[in-house]
């Protein structure tokens, strides 16, 4: 305890006010005091915290992290979420918002994405083409990106996509193609089929994209501006 130790320290010291004069003892006293009001102030600023795990059964992963014991509602600390091909998320919370840098995994367990929520700096991405061969070819510096890296979308889609029916009973199977526009502050708009299978995959592949949240870092053009973008997300139908 901050308190205890300082007080503490006031009675190793206390032969110092025997031996100088009371002027010296008056200051060495006011400094300990405002010691001991700082350290006061730390303690009755402190945010008490308490650890929570939560498990999810289908996508199956676990979140361990923190909330306030004043008000569990809001998260504070460490942050990890994790899968069973392992580690997926990990971050850190202050006062309910995302801060500093978070990672987050692929379907191999290797590092996909870093952004630093305090900066709101892209400060990694596997999937960004660094060849500058490509760059001159493309009318982007960047193409939009997903926060938290494509894996994150894909590994919902097991558990929202529903089979049409029309689809299982004709044996259709293969990839919907569904483009996008992205927005200069990071939405998702104007989706729509532009290769479909039929048999009701068409409608159900637009549906299901429809629930990737609205967590994108928009595309930068030649002057590193945000700029509007367009982008082709496949869904898969397979019969297992």
């Amino acid at each position: 305890n901050l308190l205890l130790f300082l007080l503490e320290g006031i009675k190793q010291e206390s032969w110092l006010y025997e031996t100088y004069s009371g002027t010296m003892n008056i200051g060495i006293m006011r400094f300990n005091l405002t010691l001991i009001f700082f350290a006061m102030f730390l303690i009755a600023n402190a945010q008490d915290i308490k650890k929570k795990t939560t498990k999810n059964r289908y996508p199956s992963y676990k979140e361990t992290y923190y909330v306030l014991k004043q008000d569990e509602s809001i998260r504070h600390g460490d942050y990890q979420k994790a899968g069973k091909e392992g580690l997926l998320v990990k971050g850190q919370y202050e006062n309910g918002n995302r801060s500093g840098v978070w990672e987050y995994y692929g379907w191999q367990g290797e590092l996909e994405q870093k952004y630093d929520f305090s900066t709101k700096e892209l400060l990694y991405d596997k999937y960004i083409n660094k060849s500058p061969n490509n760059s001159e070819q493309s009318e982007y510096n960047r193409s939009a990106i997903f926060l938290g890296g494509m894996s994150s979308i894909y590994r919902n889609f097991p558990s929202q996509l529903r089979y049409p029916a029309d689809a299982r009973r004709y044996g259709i199977e293969g990839k919907v193609y569904v483009t996008a526009t992205i927005t200069k502050d990071g939405r998702m708009i104007n989706e729509k089929v532009t290769k479909g299978i039929g048999g009701g995959c068409d409608e159900e592949a637009l549906r299901v994209i429809k629930l990737v949240p609205d967590n994108w870092i928009p595309a930068l053009d030649k002057n590193n501006q945000p700029v509007e973008s367009e982008i082709t997300l496949p869904i898969t139908f397979k019969l297992g």
